[in-house]
């Protein structure tokens, strides 16, 4: 599993990227679709997003659950790369899932520049894109700056040779941890497929995660009730 992790600080706060396993891509579609079906409960958690898409809603807690083993391992190994400190972290820490949302975005839909709060730790991971998302990208790529469907993650100010943002066209299965303060902005973009046709849907996932160290929690309580 490690082999296949990067862990990069392209601009100073670390960026973990590692591919998804199929049967969570398989099950969190399922999930997805199931609650827009009316299957499962939908809770919609767009009011605490700042995403301008056409729908947000939560996980389902039992399809979490399954694949928490997965999750809390990637933030630990986000957190502590090195394997001593990683295992010893196991004993010591805990790693808690504060929320966790579907993004449903399609043609025009956007995510202006934001971070995440009550959390430390956050991710973004891709379940479908539009079936015509290449033809978008092969139109753009003529002009000077393509974007349209981009991720974007930034910090710092500009520099000589010193660049503070870095953009990724994401596919299906790509995952992507970083810290909770980090800037990041989703670009809109276009298709001949509009909502609610699926073949333009551009769906990702998105966890917050919350690292502490064990009994930490207790103590602070303890503190309140001298």
């Amino acid at each position: 599993m490690k082999n296949e992790i990067s862990i990069t600080r392209h601009f100073g706060p670390t960026l973990l990227k590692v591919q998804l396993p199929q049967q969570i891509i398989d099950d969190l579609n399922k999930d997805c679709e199931e609650i827009a079906a009316g299957k499962h409960k939908k809770i919609d958690w767009s009011e605490h997003l700042a995403g301008k898409v056409k729908e947000e809603y939560l996980i389902s807690d039992a399809v979490l659950a399954k694949h928490s083993r997965w999750f809390v391992e990637m933030a630990g190994r986000y957190a502590f790369p090195n394997d001593e400190d990683f295992k010893k972290a196991q004993h010591e820490h805990d790693i808690m899932f504060q929320s966790g949302w579907y993004v449903r975005q399609y043609a025009n839909d956007f995510n202006p520049k934001h971070h995440h709060t009550n959390c430390n730790m956050s991710c973004v991971g891709y379940l479908k894109m539009p079936e015509d998302i290449q033809e978008h990208w092969k139109e753009e790529e003529k002009d000077h700056n393509p974007a349209g469907g981009a991720i974007e993650f930034s910090y710092g100010v500009t520099g000589f040779n010193c660049p503070n943002n870095i953009r990724f066209k994401p596919t299906v299965g790509e995952f992507f941890l970083f810290p909770h303060f980090l800037d990041h902005q989703v670009y809109p973009f276009k298709s001949k497929y509009l909502f609610p046709d699926p073949k333009g849907e551009r769906r990702s996932f998105s966890l917050n995660i919350m690292l502490q160290k064990r009994g930490h929690q207790e103590q602070l309580n303890a503190r309140k009730n001298k």
